[in-house]
C-alpha cells in the first residue's frame, strides 16, 4: 500500500517527514519476504522522483540496500530494485555509491541471466561515467 501512496507528491513528502525513508531502507535489509522488500523498493523508487527525498534515500543508505537486493532470485524484486535505481541514477553520489557497494559489478550478470535489459541498461549505462574508481 505504501508504494501506491508514494506516487503522490504530498504523501511522499509526508512519508519522508515521518522517517518513512529510513523505514523503507531498513525494510530492504530485513530478511522477511521478497514481497515486502519489493514493495519497499517500489516505494523508494516512486519517492526518488522528488529531489529532496532522493537525497534522503541516499543518506539513509538506500543505494547500498537496493544494490544488495540485486542478488535476489525474484524477478519482481529485481524489477522493483532496478526501477528504483534507475530513478536515482542521475544523482552523482548514487553512481559513486553503486561503485563502492559493487553494484556496478552485479548489474551485467543480472542483465544476462534475468533478461532485464530495459531497466538494467538505464542503470548500467551510467557506470562508464564513474571514473573515480576502477571496476
Amino acid at each position: 500500500m505504501i508504494k501506491n501512496l508514494s506516487t503522490d507528491d504530498q504523501l511522499s513528502d509526508s512519508i519522508a517527514a515521518r522517517n518513512g525513508v529510513q523505514v523503507l531502507v531498513d525494510s530492504c535489509h530485513f530478511s522477511g519476504t521478497s514481497l515486502m522488500q519489493e514493495q519497499a523498493a517500489r516505494a523508494l523508487g516512486n519517492m526518488a522522483m522528488n529531489d529532496v527525498i532522493e537525497e534522503r534515500i541516499v543518506r539513509a543508505g538506500g543505494v547500498e540496500a537496493l544494490t544488495n537486493l540485486l542478488h535476489s532470485e525474484s524477478n519482481a524484486l529485481l524489477d522493483a530494485t532496478l526501477s528504483a535505481l534507475a530513478n536515482l541514477i542521475s544523482n552523482a553520489d548514487v553512481r559513486q555509491r553503486m561503485v563502492t557497494s559493487r553494484g556496478v559489478q552485479v548489474v551485467p550478470p543480472v542483465v544476462l541471466s534475468k533478461g532485464k535489459l530495459t531497466k538494467l541498461c538505464l542503470v548500467y549505462a551510467w557506470a562508464p561515467r564513474i571514473d573515480a574508481h576502477p571496476l
